[in-house]
């Protein structure tokens, strides 16, 4: 996949262009890579070009030493979108890419055509990403990857779908560990609450009836103070909701996209 340096980083990125099409831009969650979309790029390359990246630290990304910002992760967003010459996107976040996307709406309203924030929060306290930190350290990303599969997909996901779940533990597993410290430690600043009501862009929220990373009372708070959004629950689903229920996922998301697309 093609590199491109921004802000003193190689960031990894993938283009699907479809002629002159909107592009949606699609940010992934923290210890995994873009292939985490892969189930939802056939329900949009018919109608959106589509942008996938991986974050520092992610995939073949640049992993500097941590800690890193949120602040940061979203200059490397805009710096991407100033290289690919994109003036917008429809920008679409899971859990930390969520937390970007909130920074990135806020700050740059006139770059977001709309924001859907998947099974995100506007806050999480630090303890528990310095818990999960710790963990890293101890125990390597070994130790991460197991805790993240409980949390990220239901019991009985688990067991019905097993080669799903191991694709995205490979992830984790394959995630260096610089970069894992280093994202983790940017969601320990993650106070955007005061910004929401500033957020112009419609916004769609969606979250897994069954997250526990992010739970519903958490999308319900985006949706109450984002302006002009609207909230989703995808039934049957933990934190990854998008490779849980990827039909009911990606129909909820097409809907909105279409809904606001010239």
């Amino acid at each position: 996949m093609p590199l491109v340096e921004v802000n003193g980083v190689r960031i990894e990125y993938r283009m699907d262009v479809s002629a002159d099409l909107p592009v949606v831009l699609l940010s992934n969650s923290l210890s995994t890579t873009f292939q985490m979309w892969d189930g939802q790029m056939n329900a949009l390359v018919d109608r959106f070009s589509v942008l996938r990246w991986n974050k520092r630290g992610h995939g073949a990304s640049s992993a500097p030493p941590p800690p890193y910002t949120l602040r940061q992760l979203t200059e490397d967003v805009r710096g991407l979108l100033s290289v690919l010459d994109i003036d917008r996107v429809h920008f679409v976040g899971l859990s930390t890419g969520g937390a970007i996307g909130q920074l990135f709406a806020a700050t740059y309203p006139e770059m977001t055509r709309t924001l859907t924030l998947c099974d995100t929060s506007s806050y999480v306290p630090p303890e528990v990403w310095d818990s999960r930190i710790a963990n890293a350290r101890a125990n390597g990303m070994e130790g991460v990857a197991d805790a993240s599969m409980e949390r990220w997909f239901t019991p009985e996901f688990r067991r019905r779908e097993p080669r799903i779940v191991e694709r995205f533990r490979q992830m984790v597993l394959e995630t260096d560990i610089d970069g894992y410290i280093g994202c983790a430690s940017s969601l320990k600043q993650r106070m955007l609450k005061p910004l929401l009501k500033t957020i112009q862009a419609p916004t769609h929220v969606i979250v897994g009836a069954d997250d526990p990373s992010t739970p519903v009372s958490h999308s319900e708070i985006l949706h109450r103070e984002i302006p002009n959004s609207e909230l989703t629950i995808i039934p049957d689903a933990a934190h990854i909701s998008n490779a849980a229920q990827p039909e009911a996922f990606n129909r909820a998301l097409r809907t909105f996209l279409d809904r606001h697309s010239p």
